[in-house]
């Protein structure tokens, strides 16, 4: 009876951190108090990361955004070991299928210790799309990535527009997509 009783009483102050961190890194992140979400309304953090697997990943190509101008882009923030990550990509894989004549590019940015790691996850996963590696965990730091997965969305303009963190919704994540490009004056 006395752990009941203490649950009774103490329960609101329990409860009300975990709303406070379910909300920040649950859902859309633009207007958060921290992390990313401070991101929105400004020039996306540059980088540049060799691709470690997918498109390009063979010719040792590196990414960065800086150089995408014209282009949307869609980062993904993921890890190998992160269950979400992988539920996310059956969802950008269609979505960068759809997207694939349109100026969008869709990356990985994978925050695993091991590149090795990185690109084995990749091949499994059948990851349609570029993944480079954030050695060391710069790239992730620079974002205030908080939590896995974390989408990124920039403008043609290089201008950092939405993040969402967890499973992507499909319907929604294109129209965010399709209105970034229509707002860039492409069909």
């Amino acid at each position: 009876m006395k752990a009941l009783d203490a649950l009774r009483i103490y329960w609101p102050a329990a409860a009300i951190p975990a709303v406070v961190v379910a909300a920040t890194i649950g859902g859309r992140c633009g207007g958060c108090v921290g992390g990313a979400g401070r991101l929105v309304g400004h020039p996306v953090p540059r980088f540049s990361a060799p691709l470690v697997a997918g498109p390009g990943a063979a010719e040792s190509d590196h990414f960065d955004p800086g150089r995408q101008t014209g282009r949307v882009l869609v980062l993904d923030f993921w890890a190998s070991w992160c269950p979400p990550c992988r539920d996310s990509v059956p969802v950008l894989n269609r979505l960068a299928e759809r997207f694939a004549n349109a100026p969008v590019t869709f990356m990985g940015i994978n925050v695993d210790t091991d590149a090795r790691i990185a690109a084995s996850a990749h091949a499994s996963l059948g990851m349609r799309y570029g993944t480079v590696h954030d050695a060391g965990g710069s790239i992730q730091s620079d974002f205030r990535i908080l939590s896995l997965p974390t989408l990124v969305l920039v403008d043609t303009r290089g201008v950092v527009r939405d993040v969402q963190s967890g499973v992507p919704d499909e319907a929604e994540l294109a129209g965010r997509i399709t209105e970034l490009l229509r707002a860039a004056g492409t069909p």
